[in-house]
């Protein structure tokens, strides 16, 4: 064979074989690609109650045909199969379902993998801060063919956020510890919380309320003890009670006294809706609550503007003298959840403990409120460890989290 004959041959296979790895890298491509999202899905798996939420939200309730343990609203979601909890996904009982798309939280990656590689269509909701929420809801209901509907839920937060801050406006913006968990419930004490720290979404809306997050911190979720709640001393405390009335968590955090300015000057105030735990489409109602706790009508508004101090002629510098407790009514605003949504846990405060309050959209609270002067902060680094450090970190959700702190929701 002469030099010309062997290099032409070379240069045959060479071409050849470049082919075939072209070939197989796209076949491999093809094989490996995610699927491709429909565009009017008619059988959808929702992973996270934040999720089914919102596509119920969006009109696409009728296509939603299965949920995770945790997900409890709106009440026809009750009667679907669960497929998961709040990361152990039983991708078996998925794939029964034939769905044609699958929708789950931007930060579960590794569920999401092991869905493409099953086959199947995945979007995700962004729910790790509220610009991610709404631009996410935009493009589902896009794909969807559900638009208006997602311009309704932007409309509805765009519109709660302004009357917030404009609340809020040229007032002194409260210290605030925002408490998502506690350990040990229902003991009787504060040992243990896991509060909002820089996560986000429920950190965006503390300040859009008007309020300063008494955790300045980089941890998401810091883990706080009782020593260091009393050190960083917080003029208002918000906590997401999963008791349903209430009256558990105010057990708990009357545990401190008078050693806490938001206790002895009556500004703990109690979340009880299942809504104020899911970052989904009835958040603006949370930011109302948030916006209306942290600025009282009426009475307490003047002490709480700039250079303001001392107490309101409704609060007390003694924890035996607090003002009687208040129950907020709801006043819905669109369709209410069944009574058995609203109360996960635990039977409702009785008649005789609780007294009516001012009306607050679709809320029940309890509240006591009086303002109180400024303290001093405490360095966060040395006071918070990561709740999550050894977990997953929730998209948000205490309610989602419940499970792998070894509680029930």
């Amino acid at each position: 064979m002469t030099s010309r004959t062997l290099q032409a041959s070379l240069a045959i296979a060479f071409v050849a074989g470049l082919a075939m790895t072209i070939w197989a890298h796209s076949a491999l491509s093809t094989l490996t690609a995610p699927p491709p999202i429909p565009a009017n899905p008619l059988r959808i798996v929702s992973l996270a109650p934040s999720v089914t939420e919102t596509l119920f939200a969006l009109g696409q309730g009728p296509h939603v045909v299965a949920v995770t343990r945790f997900c409890h609203y709106p009440p026809e979601v009750l009667r679907l199969p669960k497929v998961a909890g709040f990361a152990d996904v039983n991708y078996e009982a998925v794939l029964r379902q034939r769905p044609d798309l699958v929708v789950l939280p931007v930060d579960k990656r590794a569920n999401r993998e092991e869905l493409e590689r099953l086959g199947l269509p995945v979007m995700t909701l962004d729910t790790r801060n509220l610009d991610g929420y709404l631009a996410t809801v935009e493009e589902i209901g896009r794909t969807t063919g559900h638009l208006p509907e997602a311009e309704l839920i932007k409309a509805n937060l765009a519109n709660a956020m302004s009357r917030a801050r404009a609340r809020a406006a040229g007032k002194r913006k409260p210290r605030v510890l925002f408490s998502v968990m506690r350990a040990m419930e229902g003991s009787g004490q504060i040992t243990e919380i896991t509060a909002v720290g820089n996560d986000g979404f429920f950190n965006q809306m503390l300040e859009t309320a008007g309020g300063e997050n008494i955790y300045q911190g980089p941890l998401p979720f810091p883990s706080l003890t009782r020593e260091a709640i009393m050190t960083l001393n917080p003029e208002v405390i918000i906590d997401l009670a999963r008791d349903g009335s209430g009256s558990i968590a105010l057990a708990d955090w009357l545990s401190l006294g008078d050693s806490i300015d938001a206790v002895k000057n009556g500004r703990l105030v109690i979340f009880t809706e299942e809504s104020d735990n899911v970052p989904g489409p009835r958040i603006h109602m949370t930011i109302t609550r948030l916006s209306e706790a942290l600025f009282p009508p009426a009475a307490d508004e003047d002490s709480l503007k700039p250079g303001a101090s001392g107490q309101s002629p409704r609060a007390s510098g003694s924890r035996n003298a607090l003002p009687s407790l208040t129950l907020e009514p709801a006043t819905p605003r669109g369709p209410s959840p069944a009574p058995s949504q609203l109360s996960p846990k635990g039977p409702p405060p009785a008649p005789s403990q609780l007294s009516a309050g001012a009306h607050s959209p679709a809320s029940r609270l309890i509240q006591v409120s009086a303002p109180s002067p400024t303290v001093g902060q405490a360095t966060p680094e040395a006071l918070a460890t990561d709740a999550f450090a050894t977990k997953p970190i929730p998209e948000a959700s205490p309610l989602e989290t419940a499970e792998i702190e070894g509680d029930h929701a």
